[in-house]
């Protein structure tokens, strides 16, 4: 960094050149950009705590994080080139990779640890570290860059683990014995990591052996906690700081690597030290101090103190102290510049003395102080708004065109309840600001030019809530309520005289929040509660007071009205207030003030929560309007959305000259916009092709508009929504094109899927179902009923699968690689089964044959053997089995099976000559049983006689009595 760099940051604010927002929550429908990402000409962004600064290892950006992301500074123009807006709530660990390539910002929100990695390069997520860390206080790269640390707590355990960057997998857990881990960090070598926090008796640091995930050592601080750790850049020295602002308990010590032994306590400034970080050379030494007291009415003050240290003496180098809370701290790689995270702002000082040499942001903002909407003056070339001052509440204001902060100014006493609010007049020669303190109203009016006071109004009584000048600028109102009246009314003053001209009682029971002049000064509108649920807008005669009519509104909470500029219409916007107040929804109303009819309830953005802030462009044909969700566009003449723009534009204000777009931020910050360009192009289709996919698989889509895409092209937002997560992207139509492709990443299921992908382009949206089937089921096994069968027999087969069907029914082929085995050409695998059964046949053979049946699904194949034996003898018998000698019986010859093609010979004898029978049989081809005659004599006496049957080496047999005649 070079001096001249830091002249530059003086009393300047970065400017955001390129705004990338990247949700990784669930997704709220329509939360994409419209038409491409809102323009920003400059931007204040109030960080409400800068409670993490961190340089390139190359010296050339700054990344300041704190409660509302993080924004990414060049150096050599101070311009913020990228803000991410991360997962976490509240981050608190940020840090470049060791080749700047990424950064690695942590952090907790719902209960759940934040673990993102950025690339630098583009502003883009690049990754999710899936820890199921609760809350993430901490995290760090190795040297190398291969490894994150991150340092935490599960509910009353603190946590440490290390993850591979590569694979974006947990390598190790380390079992601290702190209740909480605070701070952790790597030593230069990357074998150890040393992480502080708080153990049963005070503030504890560890050291690690990594490759072991072994405690080497283990240290008790003098602190109450420890919560900021940084190592020596010889990894020598390990410097830990600590405490707890509320209840002090602070230390800065020096401990020796890697014994863990104290080398020395260094004298704290303040109560507790919050932050510590050595140099590049590692000669000095950094730390920020706070202490915190209660104030008047319990407003919090703070007192910080930097310190710049020699490590070699332990004694302070140069300190520098002031009325505010710094929360972190880093040192330039030059080594000139001392940078510190402050309450809104990054402040400078250079090393040595700690002069301060620059700031990116006022340091306004603070605790509960809130902000004012913003308000162009009459010519377009200021703003003011953004985040009050700590002290005064004071307003800040700045160049419209180059963002330079130019001043703050008023009130005069410390402002309570609503306010302030700013008002120029017409002419652009007076600023009227209102506020309230005790009892009583104000109303101040300032020179524009020198920004003194030129005189104050005391509505002693009066609780004030807006202020505004009539469009001639002659008069002036204010609107409030009487302390202890609890009757609204607006009170219209004379500006030449300064007395009071009308006042107005309204039928709101509740403060009016919003009232309007029309164009030409003749009525006034005024909007509020009235009741518990229901808003009422009224319009009245200026120069009477006399009311011209109520409509009759369905908002509830009226938050703005505004007159279009033929003062024909007027919008009216705010929330809807269902019985069920925790769930208000946004509304807004365009009525007819000719008939005092409702023209159209306008079509809010889903899940807008709340509208505030109607504007009307110069020439009527556009309403604008701040919501919690972003800036919203229609059109008064068809009702219909114009556009849609993600941001955090809750108030808004239009520049006279009708060219720019200044709106505040629920932190504090201030974006001034050019006007954005508005098209009429809508979404048409979104369709897959084909249209489900098997899971693990891609699926391309295509998203379709009805019109060509505009200068510039569309950038459609993809969102595919999972079961416990989703996924968001973007593609780009280009230019003059009606569609672009996109791809979605498909996981693998166990049984079937829908994902819901909605395309969204600002207001346009097109949600498609896509049906992710489970992996085809493929074959694991072919198992035959039985593994050998006779020829000509059948055998059943049974085929398993990896998994069930969900496809209906499904053939699964057969093939056989032998004739003598005849197969079906495919069984049906039924929905909802893992096995398919089926009958194979055989054909008669000669001889011992070996066939194999082969199923396939798919690209899945498997097989199984099946012997087929040929037919063998398995029985020899005779009919009748008794006959008297001389008469014949009939012998029967059964084979197992059916014989091949060659037949089957049977040799046959007898034991006696009594009975005789041929000396072989036949068995015919494709025969299983052939037939013989047993021829018989007479014999004297009854004779058994046994004829055996003999084939392939098996013999059978059977007997045959024979009786004598009788």
């Amino acid at each position: 960094m070079q001096a001249v760099t830091i002249k530059k940051l003086n009393s300047a604010v970065g400017r955001l050149l390129l705004s990338a927002i990247f949700a990784t929550g669930i997704a709220i429908p329509a939360m994409a950009p419209a038409q491409g990402t809102m323009p920003v000409q400059w931007r204040y962004s109030s960080n409400t705590f800068c409670n993490q600064v961190a340089y390139s290892p190359d010296g050339t950006l700054l990344a300041v994080g704190g409660s509302e992301g993080v924004e990414i500074y060049t150096l050599n123009d101070v311009h913020s080139i990228f803000g991410l807006k991360t997962a976490a709530f509240y981050l608190v660990g940020m840090c470049f990779s060791p080749d700047g390539k990424s950064l690695l910002t942590a952090g907790s929100s719902e209960g759940q640890g934040r673990l993102q990695l950025w690339n630098v390069s583009d502003g883009k997520l690049a990754a999710t570290i899936p820890t199921k860390v609760s809350y993430i206080a901490a995290c760090a790269f190795s040297a190398d860059g291969k490894t994150i640390a991150l340092g935490g707590s599960n509910l009353t355990q603190g946590a440490v683990e290390l993850w591979d960057v590569a694979s974006k997998s947990r390598i190790g857990t380390l079992n601290t014995g702190a209740s909480i881990v605070d701070a952790i960090a790597f030593t230069p070598d990357g074998k150890t990591v040393a992480d502080g926090g708080q153990g049963p008796h005070g503030g504890v640091l560890e050291l690690w052996d990594v490759a072991q995930a072994k405690l080497t050592a283990s240290m008790k601080s003098a602190s109450s906690i420890v919560v900021s750790i940084s190592v020596s850049p010889d990894g020598n020295t390990l410097a830990s700081a600590g405490g707890v602002p509320y209840q002090g308990g602070g230390a800065l010590e020096l401990w020796d690597l890697p014994s863990g032994a104290l080398i020395k306590t260094l004298p704290l400034a303040e109560a507790t030290a919050l932050m510590v970080a050595f140099s590049a050379d590692g000669n000095t030494l950094a730390d920020i101090e706070t202490t915190f007291t209660m104030g008047y009415h319990l407003q919090p003050y703070w007192h910080s103190t930097v310190t710049e240290w020699s490590v070699a003496t332990g004694t302070p180098i140069a300190r520098a102290s002031e009325a505010t809370e710094y929360v972190s701290c880093a040192l330039s790689l030059d080594g000139q510049h001392l940078t510190v995270g402050a309450v809104g702002s990054v402040e400078f000082f250079s090393t040595g003395t700690l002069a301060r040499a620059g700031t990116i942001g006022t340091g306004a903002i603070s605790y509960g102080v809130g902000f004012t909407p913003p308000i162009f003056s009459p010519d377009s070339q200021t703003v003011i708004g953004g985040a009050l001052a700590l002290t005064t509440q004071g307003a800040n204001v700045w160049d419209a065109v180059s963002g330079k902060w130019q001043a703050t100014f008023g009130p005069t006493e410390f402002a309570e309840g609503a306010g302030p609010i700013y008002a120029y007049s017409p002419d652009g020669k007076t600023i009227a600001s209102m506020f309230n303190y005790g009892n009583s109203g104000k109303v101040q009016f300032w020179d524009p030019k020198t920004l003194s006071l030129l005189s104050t109004l005391d509505l002693n009584g009066y609780d004030l809530w807006s202020v505004q000048y009539s469009p001639d600028g002659k008069r002036f109102a204010v609107c409030g309520e009487p302390i202890n009246v609890f009757k609204n009314t607006v009170q219209i003053w004379d500006v030449a005289s300064g007395k009071l001209v009308t006042t107005i009682t309204t039928s709101a029971t509740s403060p009016i929040v919003s009232m309007a002049f029309s164009a030409d000064g003749a009525m006034m509108a005024t909007g509020g509660q009235y009741g518990g649920w229901n808003g009422i807008v009224e319009v009245w005669n200026v120069a009477t007071g006399a009311k011209i009519s109520t409509l009759p509104t369905d908002v509830g909470k009226v938050l703005g009205v505004a007159f279009a500029p033929n003062g024909k219409q007027l919008a009216v916007a705010g929330q809807h207030l269902p019985q069920a107040i925790e769930n208000p929804y946004g509304e807004l109303e365009l009525w007819n003030l000719l008939n005092s009819k409702l023209l159209a309830n306008l079509p809010v953005a889903v899940g807008t929560g709340s509208v505030q802030t109607p504007v009307f462009s110069k020439d009527g044909k556009i309403l604008y309007v701040g919501s919690d969700l972003g800036l919203q566009a229609f059109s008064p003449a068809t009702h219909g959305m114009l556009g849609y723009f993600f941001n955090d534009a809750a108030f808004i204000s239009l520049s006279p000259d009708g060219t720019k777009l200044a709106y505040s931020t629920n932190n504090g910050g201030l974006v001034v916009s050019p006007i954005p360009v508005i098209h009429s192009y809508e979404i048409a289709n979104v369709a897959f092709k084909p249209s489900s996919v098997a899971g693990g698989n891609t699926a391309i889509g295509t998203v379709t508009l009805t019109d060509p895409a505009p200068p510039g092209g569309v950038q459609v937002e993809i969102d595919v929504r999972r079961m416990l997560s989703d996924t968001i992207s973007a593609v780009t139509i280009p230019a003059g094109s009606r569609s672009a492709m996109f791809q979605v990443t498909t996981s693998t299921y166990d049984s079937q899927n829908t994902l819901l992908v909605t395309a969204s382009s600002g207001p346009h949206i097109k949600t498609v179902q896509l049906p992710v089937t489970p992996p085809p089921p493929t074959i694991v096994s072919v198992i035959p009923n039985a593994s050998a069968v006779t020829g000509g027999s059948s055998n059943g087969i049974d085929i398993n699968l990896s998994s069930n069907s969900i496809g209906g029914q499904i053939p699964i082929d057969l093939f056989s690689d032998n004739p003598a085995l005849t197969v079906p050409s495919f069984i049906t695998l039924f929905q909802g089964r893992n096995y398919a059964s089926g009958v194979v046949w055989t054909s008669p053979v000669n001889l011992k044959t070996v066939a194999h049946v082969t199923a396939t699904l798919g690209s899945s194949s498997k097989s199984a053997m099946i012997t087929i034996l040929p037919a063998v003898l398995t029985q020899v018998s005779v009919s009748p089995t008794s006959v008297q000698g001389g008469a014949a019986s009939t012998g029967t010859i059964t084979m197992s099976g059916l014989t091949g093609s060659k037949g089957a010979i049977v040799s046959l004898t007898s034991s006696s000559p009594a009975a005789t029978v041929p000396s072989k049989v036949a068995v015919a081809a494709g025969s299983g049983q052939a037939t013989f005659t047993v021829k018989t004599t007479a014999v004297s006496a009854q004779t058994t006689v046994t004829i055996t049957a003999t084939a392939g080496g098996i013999s059978k047999t059977t007997t045959l009595t024979l009786t004598p005649k009788t």
